[in-house]
C-alpha cells in the first residue's frame, strides 16, 4: 500500500505504488479474469478485465515499480491489518499491541 499526506501526493504515483501485481500460476488465470493486473485498473477504471494484461504488457517500462506478490506472500500477509504511519507499512495487530 502507499500513503502520503503532504503536498507531494501524486495520484498517478499512488496508483502504481499503492497496488500490486499478483503473480498467479497460468492454470488459475482463467478464474482471476485479470484481477492480478489491478494496478492498471487504478490508473484507468474503464479498462475491462479482459484487457488488463494487454495494457500491463504494453506499458512494461511504466509498470516496473509495481510490487509483485506471489500467492505464498499473499497468504502470509493476511495477518497484516493495521497501517503504521511511522514505518509506512502494514503491521499485524500483535505487532502494534506488543512492540516497544
Amino acid at each position: 500500500s502507499y500513503k502520503r499526506l503532504d503536498e507531494q501526493y501524486d495520484s498517478y504515483y499512488a496508483a502504481l505504488r499503492g497496488s500490486s501485481l499478483l503473480v498467479v500460476p497460468p492454470i488459475l488465470r482463467f478464474f482471476t479474469l485479470g484481477i492480478e493486473y489491478h494496478h492498471v485498473h487504478h490508473l484507468n477504471t474503464r479498462v475491462p478485465c479482459y484487457k488488463l494484461k494487454q495494457c500491463h504488457e504494453s506499458g512494461s517500462d511504466l509498470f516496473q515499480c509495481v510490487y509483485r506478490v506471489t500467492l505464498s506472500r499473499l497468504l502470509s500477509s493476511l495477518s497484516f491489518s493495521l497501517y503504521d504511519d511511522e514505518s509506512g507499512k502494514f503491521v499485524s495487530v500483535y505487532h502494534y499491541l506488543f512492540s516497544s
